[in-house]
């Protein structure tokens, strides 16, 4: 006969009862941290090199995750619940320059719980930014200036940037399959920036000045 089968969030957690329950007690704002090395010289009267590293981690990222309200316990990653994960592994076969990948996605077992979310940080959230900039500065005098610097970088991590994954109740982290090959380089990555500028004094006290920027990657859109 006919049969329903409960698909998606639960409705118990629009309760207010449940709903009290969707922010974890222990919640931290999220943080960054940075560490930045530079260093310039003027190699010469009015004309400045320069060289710095920067790296830069998200920690504390916040989303809306799995959790049972029974057992108190999240179980949006299959290393936190191994019961109610089934691990299948199967092959993406090859195409073009890309090889052959084993992937491994996961399905909820039968007795996995309602599927509740609560608001709190994710430990295995993750997004790096490292990058080597030059620079170089050539102070108004004689009538010019010029400068510019050039960045190479890379911005990787477990999520996108875009609003529709950040704002905390996105779905982002949420369950185990969201982490299945997710981690690479996200849509912010800027390989290389290039800026340029420079200002020159013309006859009769005109200036002309010009700025120029290059970014890979950058999208279209």
């Amino acid at each position: 006969g006919d049969k329903y089968v409960a698909f998606g969030a639960s409705v118990q957690q629009m309760l207010p009862s449940y709903y009290k329950q969707r922010i974890d007690p222990d919640i931290k704002a999220p943080m960054y941290n940075e560490f930045t090395a530079s260093i310039n010289h003027e190699l010469f009267r009015d004309f400045n090199v320069g060289v710095q590293f920067i790296y830069r981690e998200k920690k504390d990222t916040v989303s809306a995750i799995l959790y049972d309200s029974n057992t108190k316990r999240y179980w949006n990653t299959y290393e936190k619940a191994t019961d109610w994960w089934i691990p299948f592994t199967t092959i993406v076969p090859a195409a073009g320059s890309f090889p052959e990948q084993a992937v491994t996605m996961y399905f909820m077992s039968a007795n996995a719980p309602a599927q509740m979310t609560a608001f709190a940080n994710v430990p295995e959230a993750e997004r790096i930014y490292s990058a080597l900039e030059l620079t170089f500065s050539k102070r108004m005098s004689h009538g010019w200036q010029l400068g510019g610097s050039f960045v190479w970088s890379q911005t990787k991590g477990n999520n996108t940037d875009d609003y529709g994954s950040v704002w905390g109740y996105s779905g982002a982290y949420q369950q185990a399959n969201w982490f299945v090959n997710r981690y690479g380089y996200i849509g912010s990555d800027r390989p290389l920036v290039i800026k340029l500028f420079g200002t020159f004094t013309l006859p009769l006290q005109f200036l002309a000045s010009f700025y120029y920027t290059h970014f890979s990657g950058s999208p279209w859109q």
